[in-house]
């Protein structure tokens, strides 16, 4: 496999991305897209794909052998909406879902009856070695964000496409489901099968050979993989013990909450409180039931009337959904997934104030203000009056975390708010929490990434296999 590709200047939706840029693949040569959100990773992988154009002023994109755009396949690891397969796929229906003969399973996705005898056992050997065999009646939405990346490129492996471009094959998945995906990506490769992918981190699969880093002001740069280095990300989280919190005002209360999913047991016997001020990391890895305690928190969750949870002081039971939203802030990757909405930029951070998916009314001069303010801090200004869904992702993600942040809410629940950022935007939204959140404000934190948590954090709650192995 071997291209050329040749920008002389490309804008989308009148925003720049790239100008007098070369890019050449060499045959055996396998590479990794590294750069700051908004300098057109995505672009690239879908240029590449067939799925963007360039017109002739634009530039040239030239396959120096055989292959055509048809033996290509861009994967997105961001959309679960493609895999699902179901035209009634909402937010929150993974905690809705029950087993039922129309559910599609793993077993669907990865067509394991439509194979002859040969791939049926290579694919189950793949699926022992990746712990993934138990879990081929299990309806896909119920995996996890690892259990997921892993179904995707095993199924990727039966394909006869002959080259694979991975759109961020690693956002949230934990370091040990890391090191699975970089296998398989190596099985890719070692079929001879070229790959290219991106990554918002240095991180890479041995048989990349080399980068390509993306950054901004129209700059890149071509380096041999062996020539860059790569920082360790998976440190044991430490943190500095704050003063102890003397607080008796309660924020959250969880008393022996049990979570299934048709016998499986999602959360086990959690018992938790919290205290306004607190600022909370919750660890584990996927899988360990991080996702679903934080909707219980959002109020999100069908099953939060059912247990014995307090908010704000009050019985789940006995609140309304608005009444807890009225006071939370709230990100999550499976509320970016779902949000659509044709709004601006500034209107998106606005309905913020409501928590709603609209903006129910005006915003008055000192909320606009304010929003004009946090977009000058997080250097968004110029991306005002852009529409939301014009943006990439890694853009969309920044936006949702100030719409979460922008009424300065008594509660803060950040559930991997920092997929899809580069180093450089999760340092100054770290830097923005521990500048600006009140010691009132309690916040809830979660990532797969120590070096992600900010130092703000006061405690940490560690999750394994739904039961709690630390709280302090």
């Amino acid at each position: 496999m071997a291209f050329q590709l040749s920008i002389h200047q490309f804008s989308k939706n009148q925003q720049p991305i790239f100008s007098d840029f070369m890019w050449t693949i060499k045959p055996q040569e396998n590479w990794a897209i590294l750069g700051n959100i908004g300098t057109g990773k995505t672009f690239l992988l879908k240029l590449l794909a067939g799925l963007e154009f360039l017109s002739a002023k634009d530039g040239s994109l030239i396959f120096t052998d055989n292959l055509t755009q048809i033996d290509v396949e861009y994967i997105s690891f961001s959309d679960d909406k493609k895999w699902i397969k179901r035209t009634d796929y909402y937010y929150q229906q993974r905690y809705y879902t029950t087993y039922s003969d129309d559910e599609f399973t793993l077993e669907d996705f990865l067509q394991v009856q439509a194979l002859d005898i040969i791939q049926q056992k290579k694919i189950k050997e793949l699926l022992e070695k990746y712990t993934l065999n138990h879990l081929l009646t299990v309806p896909f939405i119920q995996l996890s964000n690892g259990q997921k990346n892993k179904a995707i490129l095993i199924k990727a492996i039966q394909s006869s496409a002959q080259l694979f471009l991975l759109d961020n094959p690693f956002i949230g998945i934990d370091a040990k489901s890391r090191e699975s995906i970089f296998q398989l990506i190596d099985t890719l490769i070692q079929q001879g099968k070229p790959v290219i992918y991106t990554t918002n981190y240095p991180i890479f699969a041995a048989s990349t050979t080399h980068v390509l880093t993306l950054k901004k002001n129209f700059k890149f740069a071509v380096e041999n993989k062996k020539a860059i280095s790569v920082p360790s990300y998976n440190r044991a989280i430490s943190f500095i013990k704050k003063e102890q919190n003397t607080s008796l005002d309660q924020i959250i209360e969880l008393n022996h909450i049990f979570i299934s999913y048709h016998h499986k047991i999602v959360l086990d016997d959690i018992s938790w409180q919290v205290f306004k001020g607190e600022k909370w990391a919750i660890v584990g890895e996927n899988g360990s039931g991080k996702s679903t305690l934080m909707s219980l928190l959002y109020a999100d969750h069908p099953q939060a009337y059912k247990y014995d949870i307090q908010l704000f002081g009050q019985p789940r039971n006995r609140q309304s959904i608005w009444e807890i939203k009225t006071r939370t802030g709230y990100l999550s990757p499976e509320f970016h997934l779902h949000f659509n909405e044709p709004l601006t930029v500034i209107e998106t951070i606005g309905t913020g104030y409501t928590d709603t998916l609209t903006l129910l009314k005006k915003l008055n001069d000192n909320q606009l203000q304010y929003i004009e303010s946090i977009l000058e801090y997080f250097s968004m200004n110029k991306l005002r009056n852009r529409y939301f869904l014009s943006l990439s992702q890694g853009e969309q993600r920044l936006v949702l975390f100030l719409r979460a942040i922008i009424k300065q809410p008594e509660l803060l629940i950040l559930d991997e708010p920092y997929q899809g950022l580069d180093e450089q935007t999760i340092a100054r939204c770290n830097e923005w929490l521990c500048s600006n959140l009140q010691p009132t404000q309690t916040l809830i934190f979660t990532s797969h990434y120590s070096h992600e948590i900010p130092d703000i954090i006061t405690h940490c709650l560690s999750l394994e296999k739904g039961k709690i192995i630390a709280n302090g």
